[in-house]
């Protein structure tokens, strides 16, 4: 069996990569994930109490929600351009 080279960085390569090594949004993007997923989950209870309250029927637009929060299945394959 053959055996896969791993490539290596060139020189001016990880000159970049140690000049940029502070330059990590890693965590920044982690904690706004967080916050969004968190106002996102208590927004869409409220969204249906809301409607609830008011006596107003749910409609496509309620029941298209809960979808798109879950989000889709493991392994679905779907593309994203």
């Amino acid at each position: 069996m053959a055996r896969s080279r791993t490539p290596q960085l060139t020189p001016a390569q990880v000159k970049y990569i140690m000049a940029n090594l502070d330059e990590n949004y890693g965590p920044r993007i982690v904690v706004i994930s967080i916050v969004l997923i968190t106002v996102c989950t208590i927004v869409l209870p409220l969204r249906f109490i809301a409607r609830k309250v008011r006596n107003l029927p749910w409609q496509i637009d309620d029941y298209s929600t809960i979808p798109a929060w879950v989000g889709p299945p493991p392994r679905f394959p779907y593309c994203s351009a």
